[in-house]
């Protein structure tokens, strides 16, 4: 039961914010293409506070040329926030997957992160 309550739960935000792109990512189905790099590391805040605040984390890395950092957050607000950022193209912003095993499986199976930092408050 608990498999189903996710989808349902995103589906249900979908149509109210008339946002089928976001759902889709968040269902792990329209996901970007994984770059070919030694090292991907994946971020994840959980509102605009917490995603702020892994950007220090991200521009370190970044000096690392070898280096991608995927960006997730729970909200659109966040990923547009982190938007207004100068912090190039090998930055990936996608909203984040739901709580569902499948989901789960099919987000990590695709971008497959070397290393994982969760911001929650």
């Amino acid at each position: 039961a608990a498999e189903l309550v996710a989808p349902a739960v995103s589906s249900v935000m979908a149509l109210k914010t008339r946002n089928l792109d976001s759902w889709m990512e968040s269902m792990a189905l329209n996901l970007g293409r994984r770059p070919d790099t030694r090292f991907l590391l994946w971020l994840h805040g959980a509102s605009v506070g917490e995603t702020l605040s892994l950007l220090p984390i991200a521009r370190a890395l970044l000096r690392h040329r070898h280096t991608h950092v995927l960006i997730t957050s729970g909200t659109v607000t966040a990923l547009k926030r982190v938007q207004m950022e100068p912090l190039g193209d090998r930055v990936t912003l996608q909203i984040r997957p739901a709580d569902s095993v499948s989901v789960a499986q099919r987000f990590l199976g695709h971008w497959r992160p070397d290393a994982i930092i969760f911001a929650e408050s």
